[in-house]
């Protein structure tokens, strides 16, 4: 059998937030091979997007193992990483002032030599990407005149433009009507298939998710309640211990078994995933270069993927926070400093996606351009609000 293109041995993760240490993943041990496609389920908070960060580098767990192609996380540079994993998160701001094909481009950067320029392979990648995407369309489209579902499209070719190993895509259908979202697995499952891609796609749509993956993972509080075939994965009691909501078995005419959730009453609550417990203390860190002596100290900092860096001394009591760990993620979230984009390692060692850090660069080498376009409050003469367009 060959070597798994991830391992994660005893894995425990998790955040800081606000009054206490949440543990988001506990004990997780999981393997994936090449050209797997893999579906992650789970209610708000169950852990998916912490599951995909350490999955990818950005987040190191504070217990057990991961392992890239037979070899510690921690041992990749971030370069080595980007260019074998690509992820796509549940949110991106896309840069103003460039044409679709040029931001999909941008995920060219890891593959690009000391002098960047295009090659013929590059123009195939997006050309492929584009296409791939169901994004051909929008290729000369200024990305500011974009709807949320044709955003998500081209975050999607982005990615795939990267030509990873390794994809990783949290809640790509969001924004997407039915179609476009069965395009965006269809066309996944060709990479995995025909480039041997190993695909994990975070989703909530657990009809979708069952048709879609041979491989379903459901995550209960951090822990892996199921992991295998839909069939077996999406039993109505996994579902229902996951989710909170009860959930029945359908059948539809070309024999598929689909679940049916119940709709919950005003006193029934969903309570997957809120219940998760809080932990005293957990040591939170984020960063793929943690071995090389010196990189970390005890302090609290923020890293860029909003993930809080806790020393031995700073434990905090619990006190509940019932929002999702994922929304508090988001929150904590602090703005990008101009250092991602200076080099390929920033001087903690933390992760930044170089496609992500070029988009940005780029973006901030055109902000006087955007600026003049900008309209400003002015007063007239005779006291009268009134606005111009700087010039």
């Amino acid at each position: 059998m060959t070597e798994p293109v991830v391992r994660l041995t005893a894995v425990d993760a998790g955040y800081r937030a606000a009054g206490g240490e949440r543990r988001v993943l506990e004990r997780v041990d999981l393997e994936l091979r090449r050209a797997e496609m893999v579906a992650v389920l789970g209610a708000n908070g169950s852990g998916k997007t912490t599951l995909l960060g350490v999955m990818a580098g950005t987040i190191q767990p504070t217990a057990g193992s991961v392992e890239l192609y037979g070899r510690p996380i921690g041992t990749w540079s971030r370069a080595e990483i980007a260019r074998s994993v690509a992820v796509l998160p549940q949110s991106l701001e896309l840069p103003a002032g460039f044409r679709v094909s040029e931001v999909v481009a941008m995920g060219r950067t890891p593959h690009a030599g000391r002098w960047f320029g295009w090659e013929p392979d590059d123009r195939r990648a997006v050309a492929d990407a584009l296409r791939d995407a169901d994004a051909e369309s929008l290729a000369d489209r200024p990305v500011t005149e974009l709807s949320g579902g044709e955003r998500q499209r081209v975050l999607v070719a982005l990615a795939l433009a990267q030509e990873p190993n390794l994809l990783l895509m949290d809640e790509p259908t969001t924004h997407q009507d039915v179609a476009h979202a069965a395009w965006l697995l269809s066309s996944v499952s060709r990479l995995a298939h025909v480039r041997g891609v190993t695909v994990v796609v975070v989703l909530h749509d657990l009809v979708l998710a069952g048709m879609w993956a041979p491989r379903v993972i459901v995550l209960d509080c951090g822990h892996i309640a199921a992991d295998g075939p839909a069939e077996t994965a999406l039993r109505p009691e996994v579902v229902r211990r996951a989710y909170g909501v009860a959930v029945e078995t359908a059948v539809t005419e070309q024999g598929r078994r689909i679940l049916v959730p119940h709709l919950p009453t005003l006193a029934g609550a969903p309570s997957g995933g809120s219940t998760c417990p809080l932990v005293d203390t957990i040591g939170v860190r984020s960063s793929v270069d943690d071995h090389r002596a010196g990189r970390h100290s005890d302090r609290q900092n923020t890293d860029r993927s909003g993930n809080a860096a806790v020393g031995p001394g700073n434990g905090v009591r619990n006190m509940p926070d019932k929002r999702p760990a994922d929304d508090r993620l988001q929150e904590q979230s602090p703005a990008p400093s101009d250092a991602d984009t200076d080099s390929q390692e920033d001087t903690e060692g933390h992760f930044v996606m170089p496609n992500i850090a070029a988009a940005r660069a780029l973006a901030n080498s055109h902000s006087r351009e955007i600026e003049r376009n900008v309209r400003v409050r002015v007063q007239h003469k005779d006291g009268r609000p009134g606005e111009k367009r700087n010039r």
